[in-house]
């Protein structure tokens, strides 16, 4: 580069929220050929809006995808619309600021900022021409970090679905949504030939096809699949399906063909709001139930369309404002499921609960409520000599790990480990837990196998309740394992056939059986599988305990004293087993 040679002309691209405008100044001899090529280059039909707002996401996210192509194409341009060298680099250097010229791997990543500005270096300063393996590479000189650093950098990094389709047990597509322009048309073709009508049956919930990857779930007689090319977290798009299908089942019901036939109009409605480029937006079904209706959207008034933009955009915006009942209540289900693993003397190999609490919650206004567990709860990581004789004085349990729905302010339950929340109108779960310590044993089942040659095996079970006389347990069932080369059962029963249907606390029952069995003349010994036992009983096993429920709402101006309120506790079995 000489001495003599014109200044290069500077171009500028200025960040506003959530637009951008493109402000380029030409000063070249040929400036309408370099517009020319920029705008075929950004696929803009020849006419380049250089003073129109164009969206976000079509000058980063649309644009980038075309990077390779449009600096091939400016590179060109540039070298024969003009002689001038300086200029030459600066039309390549703003192509690649706008496209992103990391991904066309002409210079590290470069941020846009604020105001930056291509341009030539001083005459002073030493130059050097650019290397023919590097065309184009452009000087830059007072770069300022970019207002969108987090928002860039996931825009460049993060990948999600390139398409979604719904299929019937047929393979033929019921719902389709392409979101990438490198999914086409053969991808749902190869979905179902290799997949749906596949010979052997695709236990794999995730196939790659053709460097295509697709994550299905079925539902009943219906295929969900997600289709991408890039590499994308597996969990989270299962996650998101699983959402999605949560979604759809809580505006028509059962997810099937019929309905989703019936609904097709919905469900596009849905996916326009819930999947944007590709990029999980909003599941919320609360949130999107006031705006997305079945019956479809009237004209809504300033007012409604401020409360909808509101409880979007807010810091609630599981609630909308404005709920009114005629009586205040709330439910509370305390759901537990016990798993466990015995040996056949007695001793406990594994156990632990799962559980989680579930609201309804039917209040007016904007309430505020706080949850109690027994006094406190003590976290495993937490726990000292002194929880130690809180556990055994049964005054609080010890919780292994926690999760809360994002009612629940956090900051509150770390300080006070009071649960404090504005809870959604409806039903929903408020918290999922898990403790492995101090567990109240519903049952114990005792059993007592004996062989009587080869053709004959007696059996007996005996179970025992280990709760208070005052509660009844239901839906009692003991599965007893028999071996292939069964003949025939005799039972013989205290109580009941082999499904007892209530059974009081402390109490006793037994079943015997006589087992028949064929002579067969394999000498592979009989591996005998657990007995397993399905209840349910009235109390938390794990001795989980709601102390207090307190309800205020200062708007409405109603008390604590005026919500009705209900609290059930619930033990089931989960998998509970006894080794024979």
């Amino acid at each position: 580069m000489h001495e003599t040679d014109p200044p290069a002309p500077p171009f500028m691209c200025m960040f506003f929220n959530w637009k951008i405008s493109l402000c380029p100044v030409l000063a070249t001899d040929k400036p309408n050929k370099i517009q020319a090529a920029v705008a075929r280059a950004l696929g803009l039909g020849g006419k380049m809006p250089w003073r129109e707002k164009l969206p976000r996401r079509t000058a980063i996210q649309d644009i980038r995808m075309q990077s390779g192509r449009a600096i091939r194409v400016l590179n060109d341009t540039a070298r024969s619309t003009s002689s001038n060298s300086a200029t030459a680099l600066n039309v390549a250097g703003f192509a690649t600021l706008l496209l992103g010229g990391e991904e066309a791997g002409l210079f590290p990543p470069l941020r846009p900022s604020l105001s930056p500005l291509l341009t030539r270096p001083s005459p002073s300063a030493p130059s050097s021409s650019p290397s023919p393996d590097q065309p184009g590479i452009p000087f830059l000189e007072g770069t300022m970090p970019s207002p969108y650093p987090a928002e860039d950098d996931f825009l460049r990094t993060s990948k999600m679905l390139g398409g979604l389709f719904i299929y019937n047990h047929k393979g033929e597509v019921l719902i389709s949504r392409v979101y990438r322009d490198d999914i086409g048309r053969n991808a749902v073709d190869a979905f179902r030939v290799n997949v749906i009508h596949a010979r052997q049956q695709v236990r794999s919930p995730v196939t790659n096809i053709a460097r295509t990857s697709f994550f299905h779930i079925k539902r009943a007689n219906i295929w969900v699949a997600a289709v991408t090319k890039q590499n994308v977290n597996a969990s989270q798009v299962f996650e998101f399906l699983l959402k999605m299908l949560e979604v759809m089942s809580s505006y028509f019901g059962k997810i099937s063909e019929e309905n989703v036939k019936n609904n097709f109009v919905l469900i596009y409605e849905l996916l326009d709001e819930i999947l944007d480029f590709g990029y999980p937006q909003n599941t919320d079904t609360g949130v999107l139930k006031t705006f997305i209706t079945q019956q479809g959207i009237k004209t809504a008034t300033k007012e409604e369309q401020s409360q909808i933009t509101s409880q979007v955009t807010g810091q609630i915006g599981w609630r909308r404002e404005g709920i009114k009942y005629r009586r205040n209540e709330l439910f509370l289900d305390v759901i537990e499921y016990v798993n466990l693993l015995m040996s056949p003397q007695g001793q406990v190999l594994s156990a632990h609960v799962a559980g989680k609490v579930v609201m309804k919650s039917y209040l007016s206004g904007m309430p505020e409520c706080k949850f109690g567990i027994n006094d406190k709860i003590v976290m495993d990581a937490k726990r000292g000599s002194g929880d130690e004789s809180q556990r055994s004085g049964k005054t609080s349990i010890a919780i292994d790990d926690c999760q809360f729905h994002q009612c629940v302010k956090l900051s509150k339950f770390e300080t006070e480990h009071s649960i404090s929340f504005i809870p959604p109108d409806g039903e929903f779960e408020l918290m999922r837990y898990r403790t492995t310590k101090d567990i109240s044993l519903p049952f114990r089942v005792i059993p007592l196998v004996r062989e009587v040659g080869r053709t004959k095996m007696e059996v007996k079970v005996v179970i025992k309740s280990n709760f208070k006389p005052s509660l009844l347990a239901q839906k009692i069932e003991v599965r007893i394992p028999t071996p292939l080369n069964t003949s025939g059962v005799q039972l013989i029963c205290m109580k009941g056939k082999a499904k007892i249907k209530r059974m009081g606390g402390m109490k006793e029952s037994q079943i015997s059986a006589e087992i028949e069995l064929l002579q067969t003349d394999t000498k592979k010994k009989w591996t005998r599988p657990p007995i397993s036992m399905n209840f349910e009983v009235p109390f938390a096993p794990s001795g989980f305990k709601v102390r207090y429920l307190k309800v205020f709402e200062s708007k409405l101006n109603y008390s604590d004293h005026d919500v009705i309120k209900w609290v059930r506790y619930i033990g089931r079995s989960g998998l509970y087993e006894t080794r024979c």
